[in-house]
């Protein structure tokens, strides 16, 4: 089943088939990464088969009369004030239904993965509006690549309200490169607190550029240890200001190891200066790609 017959599938106001459902479910499990794919797949397929009792249409054959029905050993209880009529949810589209929001992400992520970015937006908003935060931060992540900043904001900022650290992030982002730098920093903190490696690495760069050494120091340790290279290679720069060569080639070397090129380069400068003109140059070549 192509995708956009999946799309033009589920965005029909008529219920699809089962049959369509489970191919749906097959390409879904094949084609989304990170996901627990089983899971999906019955929850799409229990939303397709509450939908179908919800729509059942009563037919002569299946209407029981009076003298057919089983005498109950008590009286039938009265509905409570949380029960709903079927009837009030049977034009209810099914991905407007409770609980839909995840399968609705999905379908959005495997469309973005297969570059049908139209689709995946479509699958996003969505989701969105059905309160999933993750979608949220997706459709703002989209948004951005169109340039469309203003509208990826809203999104970014309704996730990062509802507890999204990416979306901290990625609003903290959007509030940088608008100049509102207090607006930043709060969300970046918010982000780093929340256990965001780039979020405490931009604290430290932060502080750097305040000249709290001491403070930036502490941020990009914290991100160091979670293997954010790039905080390893401010721990390096940051050394070498203080004239701690040791512990600059410590984190310079940290970070080359793991294939950053920016610190495999200044590894090199920084053991030239040293003296290791030898170990210099072979990371000057590892960073250029020459084998030897």
């Amino acid at each position: 089943m192509s995708h956009t017959k999946i799309h033009d599938t589920l965005t029909k106001p008529v219920l699809p088939t089962k049959g369509a459902v489970e191919m749906i479910a097959e390409v879904m499990a094949e084609a989304i990464r990170g996901a627990d794919a089983g899971a999906e797949v019955d929850r799409l397929l229990d939303l397709w088969h509450d939908a179908s009792l919800d729509i059942q249409p009563s037919s002569p054959s299946t209407v029981r009369r009076p003298e057919d029905e089983v005498p109950s050993r008590a009286d039938p209880l009265p509905p409570t004030a949380n029960q709903q009529p079927l009837q009030e949810d049977a034009a209810q589209p099914w991905h407007e239904r409770p609980g839909s929001g995840g399968t609705m992400f999905n379908l959005g992520c495997l469309f973005e993965e297969k570059g049908e970015q139209d689709k995946a937006e479509l699958w996003f908003l969505r989701a969105a509006e059905a309160g999933h935060v993750g979608a949220m931060n997706n459709l703002g992540a989209l948004l951005v690549k169109r340039d469309e900043q203003g509208k990826a904001e809203k999104w970014f900022h309704s996730a990062a309200k509802a507890g999204h650290t990416l979306a901290m992030f990625n609003f903290a982002e959007l509030m940088r490169e608008r100049g509102a730098e207090g607006m930043a920093e709060k969300w970046f903190h918010r982000a780093a607190e929340a256990g965001h490696a780039g979020a405490m690495r931009q604290i430290g760069s932060l502080m750097q550029d305040r000249g709290d050494h001491e403070a930036a120091w502490t941020w990009y340790c914290r991100a160091a240890e979670t293997g954010n290279v790039h905080a390893m290679n401010h721990l390096g720069t940051l050394s070498q200001l203080q004239g701690k060569n040791d512990e600059a080639e410590k984190w310079f070397r940290r970070a080359a190891e793991t294939g950053y090129h920016l610190a495999m380069f200044n590894l090199s400068h920084l053991l030239r200066k040293l003296g290791k003109n030898k170990e210099s140059q072979m990371w000057h070549h590892r960073m250029l790609g020459i084998e030897g």
